[in-house]
């Protein structure tokens, strides 16, 4: 592992300058012109992953998980599971994916290997996992106080809690051995992953003034780590890590709603946010400067990137209507 970028002029969030520094920043690709390039019906339960190694779209929903080319779109495979599947994670390491079901049971499965593991099992659902090694994963439980570490190897399972307060969200940061958690108090704490599964707090950082913390993202710009956090006070807040410190640099207002999702897009250099509303918004770093809104049919959740692609990936809400998976190129203009 590699360990983390030193800043010897680190200061604390209180007197940080809010801006990013870009001074070698590159300026992406120009303007977006983005549109729905097609859409993948799906459950309205589970949970759903795209998987660049090996092309795919993971469509983990009722009882089993479904494998669909990721630029045709055409069914591949699908892996029967005795129990309603409510999350799910994929660790390139090892090429394996982390199912946590409804009834509690966790299984591996490892795609090189065709193979299928039960796990343990743990009293309530599972809404966030995320794989740390090859050998440990991070989840939580709806209503717990607590981080639940697993082992791959055996059934163990070892957790870490506090009196007043439930993580809702989890960030791994592989590069740096590092593991961030949200808590409904607007907090983010920072762990050290060297020595699991015991985990070492680093550092607790107050958000979004005790606002519930609802999207939690990190992405890389010349070669410095910075982490987003979406707060119920309705705003966007940019984090320079540094040192296992978090410095504030921006905040960013999002005209009254709460962004449920956020990704980086690499190739444009922007940060795209989903709301609970049917808009996708696209901000241009370094200045954060509202670039773009897309609106779409439904409600967007859970973005995620598709860089080989030059896409972006969502759950469109369609309500009574069920779900689908939608995918939307973003296409350049010309200048």
């Amino acid at each position: 592992m590699q360990s983390f970028p030193q800043d010897n002029n680190s200061i604390s969030a209180q007197e940080a300058t809010p801006q990013i520094d870009s001074s070698q920043t590159s300026l992406g690709k120009s303007l977006l012109s983005p549109f729905v390039a097609r859409s993948l019906t799906c459950s309205d339960y589970g949970s759903f992953c795209y998987n660049q190694r090996h092309n795919l779209i993971v469509d983990a929903s009722e009882q089993s998980i479904e494998f669909y080319d990721a630029t045709t779109l055409k069914k591949i495979k699908t892996q029967d599971l005795e129990d309603w599947v409510a999350c799910i994670s994929y660790c390139d390491q090892i090429d394996t994916y982390i199912i946590a079901c409804d009834s509690g049971f966790f299984y591996s499965y490892n795609a090189s290997k065709d193979e299928l593991k039960e796990l343990q099992k743990c009293e309530g659902n599972v809404p966030r996992i995320e794989v740390l090694d090859s050998k440990f994963y991070a989840f939580l439980l709806i209503g717990s106080k607590r981080i639940y570490i697993g082992n791959l190897e055996n059934k163990n399972v070892i957790s870490f809690g506090w009196n007043n307060l439930k993580p809702n969200g989890l960030l791994h940061m592989a590069k740096y051995s590092l593991l961030l958690s949200s808590f409904d108090n607007g907090s983010v704490k920072i762990f050290n992953t060297n020595k699991l599964p015991h985990l070492q707090v680093l550092l607790s950082v107050q958000t979004h003034q005790n606002k519930m913390i609802h999207a939690l993202q990190s992405f890389c710009l010349n070669g410095k780590e910075y982490v987003i956090t979406s707060g119920k006070d309705m705003t966007l807040r940019i984090w320079h890590l540094v040192k296992g410190r978090m410095r504030l640099l921006k905040v960013v207002r999002t005209d009254g709603k709460t962004a449920d999702s956020v990704v980086y897009l690499e190739n444009y250099n922007m940060v795209a946010a989903s709301y609970e509303e049917n808009r996708i918004d696209f901000f241009k770093l370094p200045t954060w400067r509202l670039e773009k809104t897309f609106c779409c049919e439904f409600d967007a959740k859970e973005l995620f990137m598709m860089k080989d692609k030059d896409m972006i990936g969502f759950l469109s809400d369609m309500g009574v209507f069920g779900n689908s998976i939608e995918f939307v190129q973003l296409h350049p203009k010309e200048k």
